[in-house]
């Protein structure tokens, strides 16, 4: 197996996670002594929050559905399958599909707290499918996704198509949620550092992604993206 040569690949990858976005709308947060509401909190504050979750300095504590609004429910689905439908390159027939669904979270941190929905789907075609979001449920804000899949049959169709898929699905929905800007930079050990820019908002990312073919054929996609900071206005 080798691994694609990884500079042409980050290069679709800005395309990529440019695309996982959607239009986001955030509140300024109040500055009094008393704990701040969800909607009341800032993008960085929020960012900040989620931050602390991925470096394991905070735990997810269940969110009742009951407490769930549909419409943020819908809202949160629709980012998904968004996403879902530009990344995935399966385009067989589900063979097996594995229990999905989501699950309902907050994490809280010195009276702050955000709320998430979580996405999960596990599903074969002709590939293997894991596909995993965390999703902001008052902002629609993507805090973290997981996609990885592996050919299981049909590889030949597939062979040397992967960066070509990717690259057209966040060229054209980069241009739907208006994103003006943007810098991938390499950090160490295959980690990459995404900045996207819209309106007076900046997002930092941290992405790891790799393509590996060989000539079994065999084809292995596997991506993980997480938000380390924010600002906005």
């Amino acid at each position: 197996m080798k691994l694609k040569s990884a500079l042409p690949w980050c290069a679709t990858g800005l395309l990529l996670i440019l695309c996982l976005m959607l239009p986001l709308l955030f509140t300024g947060g109040g500055d009094g002594p008393e704990p701040t509401t969800e909607r009341a909190l800032t993008l960085a504050r929020r960012a900040e929050i989620y931050s602390l979750f991925a470096a394991d300095d905070l735990s997810f504590t269940r969110l009742d559905e009951d407490e769930v609004d549909n419409g943020e429910y819908v809202e949160c689905i629709r980012t998904a399958n968004l996403a879902m439908g530009a990344l995935v390159m399966d385009s067989g027939e589900t063979r097996d599909e594995n229990p999905f669904g989501t699950n309902f979270y907050t994490l809280s941190d010195g009276g702050d707290t955000i709320r998430i929905m979580e996405y999960y789907y596990e599903w074969t075609g002709d590939w293997h499918n894991w596909f995993t979001m965390h999703i902001d449920l008052d902002t629609g804000l993507i805090y973290y996704l997981y996609y990885s899949a592996a050919v299981q049959s049909n590889g030949g169709l597939y062979m040397g198509r992967a960066e070509e898929h990717l690259a057209e699905a966040g060229e054209a929905l980069t241009q739907e949620l208006g994103f003006t800007g943007g810098s991938l930079d390499y950090d160490s050990d295959s980690r990459w550092e995404l900045t996207l820019k819209r309106g007076g908002e900046s997002y930092a990312y941290g992405a790891i992604c790799g393509i590996y073919e060989d000539a079994a054929p065999s084809m292995i996609i596997d991506l993980r993206v997480t938000l380390a900071s924010a600002s906005g206005q």
